[in-house]
C-alpha cells in the first residue's frame, strides 16, 4: 500500500511540474492532449478498493499520457525556439544593398534623367 502511495504522489508531482511548465498559449495548442490526461485522471478519483488492480493500470496508463504529453510539450518548445531563431535571422538580414561610396567618402551622386 506504501509503494501504491508513493507511485501515485510521484504521478501527481509530474502532472503538477507538467501543467506548471506551460505558457497560456501552449495550453491552447494543447488543450486536447490535456483534455485526454484529465479524463484519464478523473478515473482515479473513483472509489476503489485498496486491493483492487485497477490502481497499478490507472498509474501505469497515467504516467505513459504525462511522459507523451512531456515529450509533445519538450518539441514545442523546441519548435517555438527554432522559429524564433529563424525570424532573429531574418530581421538581421540586409535588405537592401549599401549605397556606393566614392574614394573621398562622399556618396554617389543620382543622375537626373
Amino acid at each position: 500500500m506504501k509503494q501504491l502511495t508513493t507511485q501515485l504522489k510521484i504521478v501527481l508531482k509530474n502532472y503538477h511540474r507538467l501543467i506548471d511548465s506551460l505558457e497560456p498559449h501552449e495550453q491552447s495548442l494543447l488543450e486536447e492532449n490535456l483534455r485526454q490526461l484529465k479524463r484519464n485522471m478523473q478515473t482515479g478519483t473513483q472509489r476503489l478498493p485498496w486491493t483492487s488492480t485497477n490502481h497499478e493500470k490507472f498509474i501505469t496508463v497515467t504516467s505513459e499520457l504525462i511522459s507523451k504529453l512531456d515529450s509533445t510539450i519538450n518539441q514545442v518548445k523546441k519548435n517555438a525556439q527554432d522559429i524564433h531563431l529563424f525570424l532573429d535571422e531574418i530581421r538581421q538580414c540586409n535588405l537592401f544593398r549599401e549605397p556606393q561610396i566614392n574614394i573621398d567618402n562622399s556618396l554617389v551622386h543620382c543622375r537626373v534623367i
